[in-house]
């Protein structure tokens, strides 16, 4: 049986979508503490620091060295260095505050630990 007209068309074209505004690039801190700085210089004010996998939104592209960025936990902006940021694979949902737990068998907390 030949294909009907114009389906194969039709099945690969891609459905038509409003343009999505951009948005900040989410990264994270690729090293154990990033100075944030008050300018996009080494020798400026630092204002704050970035702990290792903190998630940041790079704001604004600065100059070769350095991005300006938002730290997603407290919400400060500063200069931070392009070599201490990584893309965002995995940001963290939870944060766990206790370092041990109960294993139980099944999803019941009735049930013997």
């Amino acid at each position: 049986m030949p294909p009907i007209s114009g389906a194969k068309e039709r099945m690969t074209e891609k459905p038509e979508t409003p343009e999505t505004p951009k948005t900040p690039e989410t990264w994270c801190v690729a090293v154990p503490i990033m100075p944030v700085h008050a300018a996009p210089a080494r020798d400026a004010e630092q204002v704050t620091q970035g702990l290792l996998g903190e998630p940041v939104q790079v704001v604004d592209k600065a100059d070769a060295d350095f991005v300006r960025l938002r730290l997603l936990t407290d919400g400060y902006e500063g200069y931070g260095r392009k070599a201490h940021i990584a893309p965002a694979r995995n940001i963290p949902t939870h944060k766990v505050i206790v370092p041990a737990t109960l294993l139980f068998p099944k999803p019941d907390l009735k049930s013997v630990p």
